[in-house]
């Protein structure tokens, strides 16, 4: 309430006060936000260490938005040290946790050969994992590779139903 003013006068300061007790208490969302909030420099001196910590901590509870957050975190040496390896480690947790965003963005990592090998089963394992939970993007992926011939999986699949589904 207090980071976005909803309802009440936004107070980054207040917003900060709640998010560092949830942290306290170890908790995921808590510890996630309050992440935000050193990396922008929101209510508290900016701090991308800190801020790395406190995701690390979150992730390291389960919580899949943090495993996602940790990807770009290390991808950009952001308060730790730039590590691609550790990125696909946190992208690969994140998106079989059920995270759509990071089973497209792990998909468009396989496609490209970023990070983790080029494999078009892969690719289409995570395209149609986040399609699933209606993420256009990724279901526009999923009809562009059935297009192509491309990681053709044994179950019948009806490519433009699912990308009409996302329109």
């Amino acid at each position: 309430m207090y980071l976005h003013g909803y309802g009440i006068a936004k107070d980054s300061a207040k917003a900060v006060h709640w998010f560092e007790r949830a942290a306290d208490q170890r908790n995921a969302a808590g510890l996630n936000a309050l992440s935000v909030m050193y990396q922008k420099g929101d209510g508290v001196p900016k701090d991308a260490r800190k801020a790395s910590m406190l995701l690390l901590a979150a992730a390291d509870l389960g919580s899949s938005c943090a495993q996602f957050n940790l990807v770009q975190v290390y991808m950009g040496g952001n308060g730790v040290t730039a590590s691609s390896e550790t990125a696909a480690r946190w992208i690969l947790k994140a998106a079989q946790g059920g995270l759509a965003p990071a089973q497209y963005y792990l998909g468009m990592m396989a496609l490209k050969g970023r990070v983790v090998k080029q494999d078009d089963a892969e690719v289409i394992k995570w395209f149609r994992l986040a399609a699933a939970q209606d993420l256009s993007f990724a279901q526009v992926r999923v009809g562009w590779m059935c297009e192509q011939g491309r990681g053709r999986q044994s179950e019948p699949y009806d490519s433009d139903e699912m990308v009409s589904s996302g329109s």
